[in-house]
């Protein structure tokens, strides 16, 4: 009754006197119906694929990655969540990382400059200035990979959180509110795993299970009405950048909460894997869950903890990879992840049996050509040769190669 078909209705003012009398003055007025949409109250998930992001420069999706750079000088990507989020009253973001080259960084970012927001490239991570502005009204969490060895640069392979509040974002030493240095080198194909968490006006970053920052954010008073609405939103995402130095970079099984009490652990992926095996194949699990992080990923053998060490490699992990298979590794495999509030599991039985000795090359075929390889190995003493496992290459690995050619396999 107020509203037209259109949603239009008169706007203006009114005042009245009685017994008792004023003026009453309009001096100047403005109106604005240019109102910030709502936001996101509450955000939870816990993948991504593709849907609901919006990407920006050399960023895509490959998949399940969002790569924010190819291995490509000069390239400068970044990938924004649709919806402004409701952030004040607290966030967690966990995420492995993927980094195979030699620069420059990526960056999980906040801001509020909208969804083509893109900084700089190389030393900029996509967020900060570098020759190109920076990201405005935005705070920075990076991941950086590369340092031009200034006395007074942190060195390579270090985390820290920057801002320079509603002006643009610089990944200079001076816009870093906390630096930590990482130990190890972040660009060896991973995958790392991050997770960032702002509670109570402090932020914490973890790499692979340490915290490395803790620090004092207050996102009103450091990023001002500019970047958080009157109900604390801006928009979430992760940028990237190369500059003559490069790096394929990707992330991948991302969780955002903005529920901060421990959600109990479940499956997004099980392991897809059946039996048998050959001794000697390489395999390789992976299995993918949700909850509140840290989430620890258990891998048991006929009811043992698995550990690094010879064949095996990822214990700990959610991929496990056996290279080779052995005998001993027949048997129930139990996986399942837990946090602090829950646990859940499941498993398989893995049967393991001989390979065929005779198919030499692998070829799918017993022929001559195993024979020529097999002497071939045999004369140089490759440990290949050892067909009978005694860890030893001689006269009787020839006589079970023969054996087992003549029968077949």
């Amino acid at each position: 009754s107020i509203l037209d078909p259109n949603g239009c209705a008169y706007v203006g003012f009114t005042g009245a006197t009685g017994g008792v009398s004023a003026e009453q003055s309009i001096l100047s007025w403005s109106m604005n119906a240019d109102l910030p949409p709502p936001c996101t109250a509450e955000l939870n998930f816990t993948e991504f694929d593709g849907l609901g992001w919006s990407i920006v420069g050399s960023a895509e999706f490959e998949g399940p990655e969002m790569v924010l750079t190819q291995a490509v000088s000069g390239q400068a990507g970044a990938a924004w969540w649709e919806d402004s989020v409701s952030l004040r009253d607290g966030f967690e973001v966990e995420f492995d990382f993927v980094l195979d080259g030699s620069a420059d960084g990526i960056a999980f970012v906040i801001q509020s400059e909208g969804l083509a927001a893109l900084g700089a490239g190389g030393s900029g991570l996509g967020y900060g200035t570098n020759g190109d502005a920076g990201i405005t009204s935005s705070l920075a969490v990076e991941f950086d990979t590369f340092s031009f060895g200034f006395p007074s640069e942190t060195p390579a392979d270090h985390v820290a959180v920057h801002t320079q509040g509603v002006g643009e974002n610089s990944p200079e030493d001076s816009a870093a509110l906390a630096i930590a240095e990482l130990a190890g080198d972040l660009n060896d194909t991973g995958p790392h795993t991050a997770r960032v968490r702002y509670e109570s006006g402090t932020m914490t970053v973890f790499v692979d299970g340490d915290e490395m920052i803790s620090t004092a954010v207050d996102l009103d008073s450091i990023l001002g009405d500019s970047i958080l609405n009157p109900t604390g939103c801006a928009y979430i995402g992760f940028t990237g950048g190369t500059g003559g130095a490069v790096a394929r970079q990707a992330i991948q099984n991302l969780r955002f909460t903005t529920q901060l009490g421990c959600v109990p652990v479940d499956f997004t992926q099980f392991v897809n894997w059946s039996s048998p095996v050959e001794v000697g194949s390489r395999v390789e699990w992976t299995f993918n869950g949700s909850g509140t992080g840290p989430i620890n990923w258990d891998w048991k053998l006929n009811g043992a903890d698995v550990v690094n060490g010879g064949a095996i490699s990822g214990a700990g992990t959610r991929t496990l990879v056996i290279d080779p298979v052995g005998p001993e590794h027949a048997g129930q495999w139990d996986y399942g992840l837990h946090n602090e509030c829950s646990g859940i599991g499941t498993g398989f039985f893995l049967e393991v049996i001989p390979s065929c000795v005779g198919d030499y090359n692998r070829d799918g075929g017993v022929d001559g050509d195993d024979v020529i390889q097999f002497f071939a190995d045999w004369d140089a003493g490759l440990i290949a040769a050892d067909v009978t496992g005694d860890e030893g290459v001689d006269g009787d690995d020839v006589i079970f190669f023969f054996e087992r050619w003549d029968s077949g396999c």
